[in-house]
């Protein structure tokens, strides 16, 4: 049983580390139910617009009319200098869709200091329903894609990537695992008893 938790403990830790070991944060993007999540963390500097602001844009994706989700929670993401939230605009997190060049999308991170810092995402997913109809699509078109660095400095651009949801299959084989090396810590368990008793 301990070899068998040793490698169940040894694969957990080398699946989280290539998960969170990316140089940059990542946009995580369910589209079945319109949610989004912060992952990995960066470090720069936002520019000074009445407190920090870091701002990550993709363009030239048509013409997804104007519309903004601005979020004033705490909950996507940390900061090492102040707190997540810019004075000037209430909010910690917007995604925004526009027409300007060519029709673009925006991810706008607010903080409370513009000092260099560090960002990380939480991955906790919040919903992005509220955009309209052409910012969903343009929004979600951008899996794949990388948002640009637009405003602050030092910080890498965005990777959007689909959010992985496990399949149910995935929760099967780990029972199975965990079933598996239970039942070879009793064989051994067993096997050793009589042994014992001799």
């Amino acid at each position: 049983m301990k070899s068998a938790t040793t490698l169940l403990l040894a694969i957990t830790t080398l699946t989280l580390a290539s998960a969170s070991s990316y140089g940059a944060l990542i946009l995580n993007i369910n589209t079945a139910d319109k949610t989004f999540a912060l992952t990995g963390s960066d470090t720069g500097t936002p520019i000074n617009a009445g407190g920090g602001l870091t701002i990550w844009t993709l363009t030239g994706l048509g013409a997804p009319g104007f519309s903004t989700f601005s979020y004033n929670n705490d909950v996507a993401f940390s900061t090492n200098v102040g707190t997540p939230g810019f004075p000037a605009g209430g909010y910690d997190t917007a995604i925004t869709s526009t027409d300007n060049t060519g029709g673009s999308i925006s991810l706008n991170l607010g903080v409370s200091t513009a000092s260099l810092q560090t960002l990380t995402g939480s991955g906790v997913f919040q919903s992005y329903a509220a955009l309209s109809p052409t910012g969903l699509s343009a929004f979600e078109s951008t899996i794949g894609s990388s948002l640009a660095l637009q405003f602050g400095s030092g910080f890498s651009p965005v990777s959007v990537v689909a959010a992985a949801i496990p399949e149910p299959s995935t929760y099967i084989v780990g029972v199975g695992f965990v079933a598996l090396a239970g039942f070879m810590a009793y064989r051994r368990r067993r096997a050793k008893a009589p042994a014992a008793a001799k």
